[in-house]
């Protein structure tokens, strides 16, 4: 089953299971919604295949990482700002500075809990389209497929990295490969 396929009968499963009354579906309906949308219209852009949907997916992923960071960042520095009030209201003598310095501090508390709750929404949601690509070959199963294409090849030297590189794209699922690690280690296989 292709990805947009498997994203589209996810959400159909997460719309009849929020439908039902599972809150916590909610989230994964927002997300697969936007996944597959994003899917449907890069299809109308350009002609998308299968290896494209997974680089759209990565994409989404990675960004949604970056988007948490960013948020994490922030609440971390409301946190900061909510902390230096708070010392500055326990040194204060003045009631109303006082009640000041914490309103504000109180104001930066609730920010930082915002940013903190927006960045648990995008881990989230990039764990979720994470769920849907192929796992990457880690470097010693990378370093195994490398050694089964330069025997099924007989590719010796320098010149026989295409051939390498040519088998394990026809012979490796698509997107389980990391590519750069595959042609490192084939030029030092080979060399």
């Amino acid at each position: 089953m292709m990805i947009k396929e498997r994203i589209a009968a996810a959400l159909a499963t997460a719309r009849y299971e929020w439908a039902k009354g599972a809150p916590d579906q909610s989230e994964a309906v927002a997300t697969l919604s936007l996944a597959l949308s994003e899917l449907t219209a890069a299809e109308y852009r350009e002609d998308l295949d299968e290896e494209g949907a997974l680089a759209l997916l990565r994409k989404m992923v990675k960004n949604g990482r970056e988007t948490a960071s960013q948020f994490s960042r922030r609440a971390a520095e409301e946190s900061k700002a909510q902390d230096g009030l708070l010392e500055v209201a326990n040194l204060m003598d003045d009631p109303d500075h006082i009640e000041d310095a914490l309103g504000d501090a109180r104001t930066h508390g609730a920010a930082a809990a915002a940013y903190t709750a927006k960045a648990a929404a995008e881990r989230a949601s990039s764990d979720l389209l994470e769920g849907y690509l192929p796992r990457v070959l880690d470097a010693e199963a990378t370093a195994g497929k490398v050694a089964e294409a330069i025997a099924a090849t007989g590719a010796a030297g320098k010149s026989g990295i295409g051939k390498v590189m040519g088998w394990l794209s026809a012979n490796t699922e698509s997107g389980t490969l990391d590519k750069g690690l595959a042609s490192r280690l084939a030029r030092e296989a080979l060399n």
